[in-house]
């Protein structure tokens, strides 16, 4: 995707491109470090958006629905999933992501005068890869059949050759 940057002297166009990528890379590996790059990037991002709309209406008219930087925030991924690998660093991760837009609710409920008590609860759910999660299954049945194969085979296993 490419963006152009109006200059005000000449009106002209300036392509350069715009890349929205869900590629991030943190300085360090720690959960808070991704994290914090994660909540980082998207409210980055949401500026190029308005750029993005001045272009497409000076190239194609108002005929647009890009949504304005002030529409993008981490509360609107309020209700959203996160998935994660099942190792503690993900999961820390995924809690911490899960935290985060919790608080940007409960300041966007603040700053916008609800109640922040309010009855219904922020409902943003955690969920582990379900690839991942098949892999640990597949290797806990490897092992308890072969733990089991060895004690129903451990006097045939004995007479086969070492050596095969």
């Amino acid at each position: 995707m490419y963006v152009a940057n109006i200059t005000d002297a000449d009106s002209s166009f300036i392509h350069r491109p715009l890349l929205l990528t869900s590629s991030i890379i943190p300085k360090d590996e720690k959960s808070e470090t991704i994290c914090d790059a994660i909540v980082q990037t998207i409210n980055d991002k949401a500026s190029h958006l308005d750029r993005w709309a001045v272009v497409h209406e000076k190239m194609f008219g108002d005929t647009h629905s890009i949504p304005s930087s002030s529409q993008i925030y981490l509360s609107k991924l309020e209700g959203g999933l996160v998935n994660t690998d099942t190792c503690n660093g993900a999961r820390l991760l995924a809690q911490l992501l899960v935290d985060a837009v919790d608080f940007a609710v409960e300041e966007k409920r603040a700053l916008s005068g609800e109640n922040v008590n309010h009855p219904n609860t922020i409902a943003t759910m955690v969920q582990d890869c379900h690839n991942h999660m098949r892999n640990i299954w597949i290797k806990a049945v490897t092992h308890r059949l072969s733990s089991y194969l060895n004690k129903v085979l451990a006097d045939d296993l004995n007479d086969v050759d070492w050596r095969l």
